[in-house]
């Protein structure tokens, strides 16, 4: 930690109730499949839904997927869309960040248009847009950007939206994290604003660990 600064001992947000947490670190031994069929149960009861689909085997993928990131500092949250054939919606990723001493908003700013400029092969951003905010206890900065995945030899590929935001405690030496990324473009009707609202909404407490 740096000399001065504290760290970031836990923290909250809300989100809506279409929203599941996804059970990572210590939940080594949960079966994917077994949750993502419970959180379909819970959806039903919940909604008038449709048709199942694919949504248990895409679940059960996107968890398994995560957990092989093996990181205890690592939170995800995915939303179910119940109308029609029931999908996966927004994915939200949350990772809690130590700061170097150099490290900041407009570091974090810098470097995200930097990554816009300097796609991996086979992506392409399409859209980028970036925002600063100022809370009374923190510092956000947010990008809304779409993307385009191309397989080789094809012109077009398929499009994913995604907003980052950095939230900077003031007098902290972590960050968090937060990334929504969406495949099916009709999740939000305003994802800037939709999704910078739940951002609003997290609190944390700051202190020096024993």
């Amino acid at each position: 930690m740096t000399p001065g600064r504290l760290e970031i001992l836990d923290f909250d947000f809300d989100v809506p109730e279409d929203y599941y947490p996804i059970p990572l670190f210590g939940h080594d031994d949960l079966d994917s499949e077994r949750w993502a069929r419970a959180v379909i149960d819970d959806v039903r009861e919940r909604a008038d839904a449709g048709a199942t689909g694919q949504i248990i085997e895409s679940l059960a993928e996107l968890r398994d997927r995560l957990l092989s990131r093996a990181n205890p500092l690592f939170t995800a949250v995915v939303s179910v869309r119940a109308q029609f054939t029931m999908t996966i919606g927004c994915l939200i990723t949350v990772q809690q960040l130590e700061l170097e001493p150099d490290d900041g908003p407009d570091e974090l700013e810098r470097a995200l248009a930097e990554s816009v400029e300097t796609m991996p092969l086979g992506t392409r951003s399409r859209e980028a847009d970036f925002w600063r905010l100022r809370g009374d206890d923190r510092e956000v900065v947010g990008m809304l950007q779409r993307l385009e995945y191309l397989e080789p030899g094809q012109a077009e590929g398929h499009l994913e939206q995604r907003t980052v935001f950095g939230v900077f405690p003031d007098g902290a030496s972590d960050m968090l994290h937060f990334t929504f990324t969406v495949s099916d473009l009709a999740t939000f009707g305003d994802m800037r604003a939709e999704t910078q609202a739940i951002v609003d909404t997290v609190t944390f407490r700051l202190g020096a660990l024993e």
